[in-house]
């Protein structure tokens, strides 16, 4: 039993190895590329849904003057604010560096997200020693003809707009 039990851990060590991001437990790029096209394709009481692009504003700045340990520590500070903020089947993922993703299932009411996005704003802001912010693009993933690359494509020039007009601000792509 003592074997079995302990193959059994190492093979959900592997999987969640091959799923998550090792940092932040949040889905790695690819899980939730899968997920949120999983959801798109496979749902028959579909609705149209949003794709969030968060990065984190002057990250450079934290690295290069504490250290690469505290960098983690605050990307570990924005997964922790982002699980605590939205909903447990809307998907939470790791763009790269500093950059994540949440996709909000059958969710475009721009006063719920606008509230959610301040609500989580405030809470990663509140939790983190540097007084950190984000910047934020939002597209809508919509149901008919739904591509994974265009509303990605969609949330990243709404994300560089946020950026451009003075970052720790959201946008939606128009």
């Amino acid at each position: 039993l003592k074997n079995i039990d302990a193959q059994k851990r190492k093979e959900l060590e592997q999987e969640t190895a091959a799923t998550r991001d090792a940092l932040t437990g949040v889905f790695n790029r690819a899980v939730f590329k899968y997920h949120v096209e999983m959801h798109m394709s496979e749902n028959e009481e579909l609705e149209d849904s949003t794709l969030l692009l968060l990065d984190i504003d002057n990250f450079k700045q934290i690295n290069d003057t504490y250290g690469h340990a505290e960098g983690d520590h605050v990307i570990k500070q924005l997964s922790n604010a982002l699980m605590k903020t939205f909903r447990r089947k809307d998907l939470l993922g790791r763009f790269g560096g500093d950059e994540f993703m949440v996709f909000l299932k059958n969710v475009t009411n721009r006063e719920v997200i606008n509230r959610r996005i301040e609500e989580f704003c405030a809470e990663f802001k509140k939790n983190s020693e540097y007084q950190c912010t984000c910047s934020i693009g939002i597209a809508t993933a919509k149901k008919e003809n739904f591509s994974y690359e265009e509303v990605l494509k969609k949330a990243d020039d709404a994300l560089y707009r946020s950026k451009k007009d003075g970052k720790n601000r959201y946008t939606y792509y128009e």
